[in-house]
């Protein structure tokens, strides 16, 4: 399998949340929009509800080193589940991150409310989310079939 595929799912994934992004943003303020303040973590990185400049430009540096790192070494594997799980983490990381250091906030638009609970996310925590499941499915298949092999009478 090409490793391409990588690099086109994780844009693809996160050109298509920042275009539905924008979409919501362009429009007034409904009862329902949620703007997510939070980033793991957040009361480390600023005690306050604002980020500071050097803190965001710290955090595009780290999220570009990783990018580059993630680039650099990409799975060799010709496993088609490993390379969708990648490009799905990396798009939706990519995305919501971004969002988080240049807005401020990460546009939830997606939700279900019910009496009790609301469960609000984007498409690029579904991506992540995916993505993260893909991968360690992966895994498990490999851990698997190692341990197949070194199982006597398999």
């Amino acid at each position: 399998m090409n490793k391409t595929y990588l690099v086109w799912l994780g844009g693809s994934v996160f050109f298509l949340d920042k275009f539905i992004q924008s979409l919501i943003l362009s429009r007034p303020m409904g009862t329902r929009d949620i703007y997510n303040y939070s980033v793991c973590f957040y009361p480390v990185l600023n005690d306050s509800n604002n980020i500071n400049t050097p803190t965001r430009i710290l955090l595009l540096i780290i999220l570009a080193g990783c990018l580059l790192i993630l680039l650099k070494h990409r799975p060799s594997t010709g496993n088609l589940y490993l390379h969708l799980g990648v490009g799905l983490v990396a798009g939706g990381a990519l995305s919501n991150s971004v969002s988080w250091i240049f807005l401020g906030f990460v546009v939830d638009y997606i939700g279900f409310f019910t009496p009790g609970h609301d469960l609000v996310f984007n498409l690029a925590d579904l991506a992540y989310f995916f993505g993260i499941v893909l991968v360690q499915a992966d895994v498990a298949r490999e851990v698997f079939l190692i341990l197949k092999k070194r199982v006597p009478g398999n």
